[in-house]
């Protein structure tokens, strides 16, 4: 059995001048967010994986389940072209946060390439 801790932070965005479609560059619709994650994991390995014991292996496959908070963030949308005058409704910024939670699950099989390096497939 083995326990992980889990983070991420980043931003997300698009922007339709980026497209080769002249449909989009047209529209000229964009948005930027912030998200971020954090949570815990629990793996239970069915092989003795990275342990003291006579049957020591490699490799194992392994499920895992934990509980996970997310958020995105403040969220700004804009239309900029007078083309789109029926898109203005997304000229808008929302600042409150939005929190959720999830529940990661799966299965996987890790592989031991190195004292303290692993190779993993979930």
């Amino acid at each position: 059995i083995s326990i992980k801790a889990t983070g991420m932070i980043g931003i997300l965005s698009a922007d339709d001048s980026r497209v080769n479609s002249l449909y989009h560059q047209n529209r000229e619709l964009k948005f930027k967010t912030n998200i971020w994650e954090a949570g815990g994991q629990v793996e239970y390995n069915f092989l003795h994986f990275r342990s003291s014991h006579i049957r020591d292996s490699p490799w194992t496959p392994y499920v895992f389940g934990g509980y996970s908070v997310y958020s995105v963030g403040k969220r700004e949308f804009s239309v900029e072209s007078p083309a789109a005058r029926p898109l203005s409704v997304y000229k808008k910024v929302i600042t409150e946060s939005r929190r959720e939670r999830a529940i990661p699950f799966g299965i996987g099989v890790k592989k031991a390439i190195r004292p303290r390096l692993n190779l993993t497939v979930e």
